[in-house]
């Protein structure tokens, strides 16, 4: 390999898995310094964006589990899983959200520790110094490309404080923040376009918004939602739950009975929104799918069909599903 172009190296190199890569670290200390180079890493991160699914067990032998759901389902095989251990004896763990390859995760050994994870290469970090405060909260993570920087928020319910974790800078800041829906679902964020997204409770008087937390500039914004009806029923209410599938933001949503916290149905379809930001290109890719909870994980544009995961509320269980666009369910795995 001594007598080979060092662009010909890099060519070899971006076109190998992950985990191939990872054993080359030891060949020399020039291939370390190649393969670590955060440009070498962006190089190959965007040949080999497949998409992948990362599993949590949270409780019993808790531990992570790594999909690669088009290799997968493409092949009508049972799916890959390939267990992880980023972290030993652990009693409990909780993947929070992810962006861009890294995962911000909880594990518990005798108290808690936050974690930003890469699956791929098993490597993580602690965050250390997390701001501690006797109050609830929900989360964010996400990329940002314009500064080459992930970062973690935390949003309090008195909605006016936030925790913004910089991963370049390695450390916290607080600042004040006014968060802009009167009634959020309380839901960790998903993180599309270097922002972080929220869903909404939709009231009969207050139909609500996605909420939009942009990571580089650290302002808030709102997207509005697909439905011009709220709840029809005084005593209900929906909730908006936000996803990303492929590129875009997708929403789906649920009926609650004021003073419960389980799900009565799903309503209204699944939207996606096909042009980021603009309200006129939400469409609904399902209109009725009769199911509760559905998560949705991937879609694959040139056949139309979206993997879906759904709860099974009894027993914490659940399963897998491939959906057609616009049709009923056609088949389960």
């Amino acid at each position: 390999m001594s007598t080979l172009l060092p662009e010909l190296i890099i060519e070899i190199l971006l076109r190998l898995p992950i985990k191939s890569i990872c054993r080359f670290k030891c060949t020399s200390k020039s291939w370390l310094a190649l393969i670590t180079h955060p440009q070498f890493i962006k190089m190959h991160l965007a040949r080999t964006r497949k998409q992948k699914l990362l599993l949590c067990n949270p409780y019993v032998n808790a531990h992570l589990c790594l999909v690669d759901l088009e290799r997968s389902f493409e092949d009508k095989v049972h799916p890959k899983v390939d267990q992880l251990n980023i972290k030993p004896n652990i009693q409990y763990v909780e993947c929070i959200c992810g962006s861009n390859g890294l995962f911000y995760i909880k594990f518990e050994y005798h108290d808690s520790s936050f974690f930003i994870c890469n699956p791929s290469t098993r490597e993580s970090k602690e965050i250390l110094d997390v701001p501690l405060l006797n109050s609830s909260y929900f989360v964010g993570f996400g990329y940002v490309e314009s500064i080459d920087d992930y970062k973690a928020v935390r949003v309090f319910n008195d909605q006016k404080l936030l925790h913004i974790f910089s991963l370049r800078n390695n450390s916290w800041k607080i600042v004040m923040g006014n968060f802009p829906v009167r009634q959020p679902s309380f839901i960790d964020g998903v993180s599309l376009y270097g922002a972080v997204h929220w869903g909404t409770l939709c009231y009969p008087d207050d139909l609500g918004v996605i909420t939009v937390f942009d990571l580089a500039e650290e302002r808030f914004k709102t997207f509005p939602l697909p439905i011009s009806n709220a709840p029809p029923n005084p005593s209900e209410y929906w909730r908006c739950n936000v996803y990303v599938i492929g590129e875009y933001l997708c929403v789906t949503f649920e009926v609650f009975i004021d003073r419960t916290t389980e799900c009565v149905e799903a309503v209204d379809g699944i939207w996606i929104m096909k042009e980021y930001g603009v309200k006129e290109s939400w469409i609904r890719i399902v209109k009725s799918h009769g199911l509760r909870d559905p998560i949705p994980l991937c879609l694959w544009e040139n056949d139309g069909i979206i993997l879906f995961f759904f709860h099974i509320l009894a027993n914490r269980n659940g399963y897998f599903a491939m959906m057609k666009r616009m049709e009923n369910l056609e088949r389960s795995l």
